[in-house]
């Protein structure tokens, strides 16, 4: 029984990790006082480059613009 347990608990972990949702991608720029939100779904490693991305993209207009993954 205990054996069960283990496996059905390491299934559960492993099928959370995975799943895909939806993200929101704030993004601030200080400079020219925009803040835009962008929505992903995708497991989170992906939604995090996406955010990434969008990061390096506005970090082009404004040095200081800064996006966070939530």
């Amino acid at each position: 029984m205990k054996k069960v347990f283990y496996v059905a608990a390491i299934l559960g972990v492993a099928s959370l990790t995975s799943c895909v949702k939806t993200w929101d991608c704030k993004c601030t720029s200080t400079n020219a006082y925009v803040t835009a939100s962008n929505k992903v779904t995708a497991k989170k490693k992906d939604a995090k480059a996406a955010c990434d991305s969008w990061q390096t993209t506005y970090k082009q207009y404004d040095p200081n613009a800064t996006c966070e993954l939530k």
